[in-house]
């Protein structure tokens, strides 16, 4: 079973020039975001993040969320997002309880909002330079791998982590393309009306 990131950068490298993701910022093509997630990933392995290990991605723009995860998954790490829009103690709890090793953010994000973290383990996804990678994805996950942790609510208490795993992820996509009403082609668009913290969001 290939896993969600490994078809991305298959699709990536069969073509290259088509829109991956578009924001009021600007749009990725595939070839973008797959070498930029590659350059991210190859960071994440120099932080000694290894495959299980939680990483969270802390960004306000939906390019960087797509790009973020992507990277997540190629350094074999486990994506954890992290809604802006939540206070920061919350922000905070999110990080400690899943024993974050690193986190993916934006400068100018990071300066209004910080969070009580490592410096070294912070990287800066606007300040990735651009251009082809060495670096392939980690060969140790599989499809029963761990994939991401979502958090719940915390309205009848302390924010529950969910771990979900790359299977869930493949198997929904598979049922999304068998299925007349939800068929993906590639002239399909998505919209983004969810926040990064719903699952839906990874799934489209």
């Amino acid at each position: 079973m290939k896993l969600i990131h490994e078809i991305v950068s298959e699709y990536a490298v069969n073509n290259p020039t088509r829109k991956a993701a578009e924001d009021s910022f600007g749009s990725l093509s595939y070839r973008e975001l797959h070498e930029r997630s590659s350059n991210i990933a190859h960071r994440l392995a120099g932080l000694a993040v290894r495959a299980g290990d939680s990483v969270g991605v802390y960004v306000p723009y939906v390019k960087d969320v797509i790009t973020g995860f992507l990277s997540v998954w190629k350094s074999g790490g486990v994506y954890v997002p992290m809604d802006n829009a939540y206070p920061v103690e919350r922000l905070e709890y999110i990080l400690k309880d899943s024993g974050a090793k690193a986190i993916l953010t934006c400068r100018n994000l990071w300066e209004k909002k910080p969070l009580s973290f490592p410096a070294d383990k912070v990287i800066f996804l606007d300040e990735i330079s651009d251009g082809e990678s060495s670096f392939t994805h980690c060969k140790d996950i599989t499809e029963k791998s761990p994939a991401m942790i979502l958090y719940t609510s915390g309205t009848t208490g302390r924010p529950k982590g969910v771990l979900h795993r790359h299977e869930f992820l493949t198997h929904i996509v598979d049922w999304m393309n068998v299925t007349e009403d939800f068929c993906m082609t590639p002239d399909s668009h998505v919209g983004l009306i969810s926040r990064f913290t719903f699952v839906a969001t990874v799934i489209l």
